[in-house]
């Protein structure tokens, strides 16, 4: 064997600092097209236009039920002020809803531990929420069930896995959830891949870095499209807020594709209220975006009249 003149240990310290190469050179790939900076593309609004679209805000904070009602036909749920707030949010809206069921059945962050996992108990604590919002008369207005947001960051692919399936055979058993369908957001951006993506009849991923630059041929958005199954659709999230990594997103472009898209459900709006924990400032602060983001609604809304 050839060794060039290299001793055994020289050899070695060469194989361990090529290996310490690739490996940088692996992560700085990845870190540097997860945070570089992108510029929107166009996207050409289509001649016939959609009366079919949905269109709300992801999560409600606040008074914010009576800052957009006049412009979204779809409530998104979180329960993130409680329960009762969360109840009294559906109530008044009286729209479309969709519920994220992650606080009732997984446990809060906790400091020892990277991820959120499901309580031990989580069957018997879904089954307590579905009979309170059975006794506050609101289980008609669920349509849709998130079972966690951003599943391939926020939890294991084994929880995310188990609680689909058990919510999904568990709606079956309620009568009022009938027809009630299953949504998911995926973090976009990484190579995770998109867990449970099969189980699930509405998809989606939030890329907000990449702006409108997610619709380009090769994008992600063309990507999870080629992998729809049957009727599962997509709901598109431009990120019109402004936080880390959330661009104050023109939507137009993500308009244009919801109308050109049969396979777009609709548009959810990332994030119409202030969100100070997070650092998030919402579109309803920014004059500019509040003006886009809600004349886009009344469009979509004016449109679904038209039928």
């Amino acid at each position: 064997m050839f060794n060039f003149g290299f001793s055994p240990i020289q050899i070695f310290g060469l194989i361990v600092v090529l290996a310490l190469v690739i490996a940088a050179g692996i992560w700085s790939y990845k870190y540097f097209t997860r945070h570089a900076s992108y510029k929107d593309i166009f996207v050409p609004m289509p001649q016939n236009l959609r009366h079919d679209l949905f269109y709300g805000s992801y999560m409600c904070f606040q008074n914010q039920v009576n800052e957009v009602k006049d412009f979204v036909n779809l409530h998104w749920e979180c329960f993130n002020e409680g329960l009762d707030k969360g109840f009294q949010n559906i109530r008044e809206m009286q729209r479309f809803t969709v519920v994220d069921i992650s606080g009732v059945i997984f446990q809060p962050y906790k400091a020892n531990k990277p991820h959120m996992v499901l309580y031990d108990d989580y069957r018997q604590r879904l089954d307590a929420f579905i009979q309170q919002m059975r006794e506050e008369n609101l289980l008609h207005l669920v349509k849709v069930i998130v079972v966690i947001d951003e599943p391939n960051l926020n939890t294991t692919r084994s929880d995310f896995e188990q609680a689909t399936l058990f919510v999904k055979d568990y709606v079956k058993t309620v009568p009022e959830l009938a027809g009630v369908k299953m949504g998911v957001i995926y973090q976009g951006g990484v190579d995770t891949g998109y867990w449970a993506f099969e189980q699930y009849d509405i998809v989606g991923f939030d890329d907000y870095r990449r702006q409108s630059n997610i619709f380009s041929k090769d994008g992600e958005y063309n990507r999870m499209k080629a992998m729809l199954l049957g009727d599962q659709k997509i709901w598109l999230l431009p990120g019109g807020a402004k936080a880390d990594g959330v661009p104050e997103q023109d939507p137009a472009a993500f308009e244009a594709v919801a109308h050109r898209d049969p396979e777009v459900f609709g548009i959810i709006m990332f994030l119409w209220a202030d969100v100070g924990y997070e650092g998030i400032v919402g579109i309803r602060s920014i004059p500019k975006q509040q003006d886009l983001y809600t004349n886009l609604g009344l469009r979509i809304l004016n449109l679904n009249t038209q039928v």
